[in-house]
């Protein structure tokens, strides 16, 4: 039986684009990529308490627009939700006050990026060493390259550094730097 691919996203209804098995929403403010990164991070750090009904409640209201805001919840928050109790309220703040301490490579592998699952995140972090040196290069990642220097590079530095680690390639390194950059 032939399957109809869709042509737009069915939730913002943005042009969806193939890519390879994948068929993408590019539409960085649809609700449906908001819902699904949020997910992602909640189950990547095993928090029981937040699944999908509660994440959709949560982006759908406004509470949440990005996953720093998860950590901006307030029991009250939580609380006035459709079908979350007291009890549920304070599990849900006690899973996500227990999840503000992570390793680097955690905390890269959970934002769910392209390309970039827990072996690539551990080999990214081990070499970058630290959240702000590696937001150091976000900030770094739109420099021209360097001219005349050596090696000579197309890349500019922040590439350049994210190239050099095993198994990090040009569309890995670009995917965690824009995956990164929060000027969108």
């Amino acid at each position: 039986r032939t399957i109809d691919i869709p042509a737009e996203c069915p939730r913002c209804a943005t042009p969806l684009i193939e890519d390879g098995a994948f068929i993408r929403c590019t539409n960085l403010d649809c609700p449906s990529r908001l819902e699904r990164a949020v997910l992602y991070w909640c189950r990547h750090l095993e928090m029981d308490g937040i699944g999908e009904k509660l994440t959709e409640q949560l982006c759908s209201t406004g509470l949440v627009r990005t996953l720093a805001d998860l950590y901006k919840l307030s029991h009250q928050d939580i609380s006035g939700l459709e079908r979350m109790a007291d009890r549920s309220a304070s599990n849900v703040i006690d899973e996500l006050e227990a999840s503000r301490s992570m390793t680097l490579s955690t905390f890269i592998a959970a934002l769910g990026l392209p390309r970039i699952g827990p072996e690539i995140a551990s080999v990214i972090a081990t070499e970058v060493g630290s959240l702000g040196a590696l937001l150091e290069l976000v900030e770094k990642m739109d420099e021209p390259p360097v001219r005349g220097g050596y090696p000579r590079s197309k890349h500019n530095p922040a590439m350049s550094r994210l190239i050099a680690i095993d198994g990090v390639g040009e569309t890995v390194a670009r995917l965690l730097l824009e995956g990164l950059d929060t000027r969108s």
